[in-house]
């Protein structure tokens, strides 16, 4: 008996020994963001990683540190040859161990989309620390958004996560780029751009201001064309990431406009074949209230909500046409509708498959049908 609580003693000591290979919080540095671009040299990358600085993370503090001259954030930039051997240069220059399982956007640059992003898949399907749930972006310049003015955040990063997270666009994350690659069909990335306006803290400065300014798309890991803003969230509504969108219209020659506030957008694809050929609809549906209206003519709500609709149909369906029309001339599945002709005529895609992106760039037809409905005109009913 003596023995078995001996025996017991000892197992309940070795539960309270501490952990021997424990890293303190204070010993790591955690990064946000990663931004890659093409460096200045052939053949090698400009990798920047974004982090918060803890010490100027105070709580009811500014978002730009204890002074306005004072960051909440630090961005260092090493060139490789490869995304690991710069984030050892990176490690090599910091007091703290790189910690990559926070990271919650990585931005590529224009010039390494064209090059391709092949190294950079490659990196995130094998480092496990990379959550692939990370969004991907894209923009014509890293090194002027990694320097963004964050005005409402405390950091860049959390810009860059609320330009996917919130919908303006799409919100393509690592693990659809990988899916995507790997099956053979493209993807489409944000497209951010920047412009330096005047601050109002300091008015003889100026900030740099990011945005969204369309969808960059990709196949076979480089970039193969850049769609504007319009067609950029008309391909996001096919896509079923868009949210919320807001679009004005007008007629009776300008004279009379409204806005309509979508509170509802959905989006599916038929596929048929015709003579050999696949034809494809695509069907975008959305539940809108009017949010601002000027009518010329004083007209009752049935006749106003059809002018309105029919406006509608006619620049959301134009917006789409030409987006899918990109997509085809740079030969970019990027709604992956060869997944739906695989499964609806599989003897078809096992003799196609192979030749699928000269099969969309050359033969595929691609049409657009729109089903809106007005739900309100807002607090104020037109008279009838």
């Amino acid at each position: 008996m003596r023995i078995l609580k001996c025996c017991t003693l000892l197992l309940l000591l070795v539960g309270c020994t501490g952990c021997w290979s424990k890293i303190e919080l204070d010993e790591w540095v955690f990064v946000y963001g990663l931004f890659v671009d093409a460096g200045d040299v052939p053949g090698t990358l400009k990798v920047t990683i974004s982090t918060p600085l803890p010490n100027h993370l105070n709580n009811g503090q500014i978002a730009g540190g204890n002074s306005p001259d004072e960051k909440s954030y630090s961005t260092i930039t090493k060139t490789a040859k490869n995304i690991p051997e710069a984030l050892q240069k990176i490690q090599a220059d910091m007091t703290r161990r790189l910690n990559l399982s926070e990271i919650r956007v990585i931005l590529i640059g224009k010039k390494y989309a064209m090059q391709g992003i092949g190294d950079l898949l490659e990196w995130i399907k094998r480092e496990s620390s990379v959550s692939m749930g990370a969004f991907i972006l894209a923009t014509d310049s890293v090194k002027e958004v990694s320097r963004l003015t964050p005005v409402y955040e405390q950091i860049p990063t959390q810009i860059l996560v609320s330009f996917a997270s919130k919908r303006h666009m799409v919100d393509t994350n690592a693990k659809e780029c990988l899916i995507s690659n790997a099956s053979g069909f493209g993807f489409p990335l944000t497209f951010l751009t920047t412009s330096h306006i005047p601050s109002e803290e300091q008015p003889n400065q100026n900030m740099n201001w990011t945005g969204i300014n369309g969808v960059m798309l990709f196949n076979r890991e480089k970039m193969k064309g850049i769609l504007g803003v319009e067609e950029g969230r008309a391909l996001a509504w096919a896509y079923g990431r868009l949210k919320n969108p807001v679009y004005s219209i007008a007629w009776d020659q300008g004279k009379s406009q409204a806005s309509v506030f979508f509170t509802k957008t959905s989006s599916k694809y038929k596929v048929e074949l015709q003579k050999g050929r696949p034809v494809f609809t695509i069907y975008l549906k959305g539940r809108a209230s009017v949010s601002r209206l000027q009518q010329n003519k004083i007209q009752d709500s049935t006749q106003l909500s059809e002018l309105i609709i029919d406006n509608l149909n006619e620049r959301i369906g134009s917006d789409l046409e030409r987006a899918m029309e990109a997509t085809r001339q740079a030969s970019a599945d990027v709604l992956k509708l060869g997944q739906l002709l695989e499964w609806k005529y599989p003897a078809y895609w096992k003799e196609n498959s192979k030749k699928w992106e000269q099969i969309y760039h050359r033969d595929a037809i691609i049409n657009v049908a729109t089903d809106f409905k007005i739900n309100d005109f807002g607090k104020q009913v037109p008279d009838s």
